[in-house]
């Protein structure tokens, strides 16, 4: 694997797996616990690919942390706006949030 798609999948495997763990915790915090529980499986195939690219990157460490650390960060932010608009898309149509 190419160092440009490692850096991708590093990248995106840390967004998805921060996404996803924010969620899960918004859920949970409103008992949407079906969803919380489809969501859980979906945080253990992020994390198993975010092991795998720690496990096969061949990036030096610095660069490697900064892109996990703008995934992650990015995964986080949108999750907190991902779940207002889910929240009052589908659970308090015309509530102010």
């Amino acid at each position: 694997m190419t160092p440009e798609l490692q850096a991708v999948m590093v990248f995106a495997s840390a967004f998805f797996q921060v996404f996803l763990l924010g969620l899960n915790s918004k859920l949970l915090r409103d008992d949407k616990i079906p969803a919380g529980f489809v969501v859980s499986w979906l945080i253990t195939l992020a994390q198993f690919a975010y092991i795998w690219s720690v496990a096969h990157s061949q990036i030096d460490t610095a660069p490697f942390l900064l892109i996990s650390g703008l995934g992650g960060s990015l995964g986080i932010t949108f999750a907190q706006y991902f779940y207002r608009w889910y929240d009052r898309k589908f659970h308090r149509k015309g509530a102010a949030a």
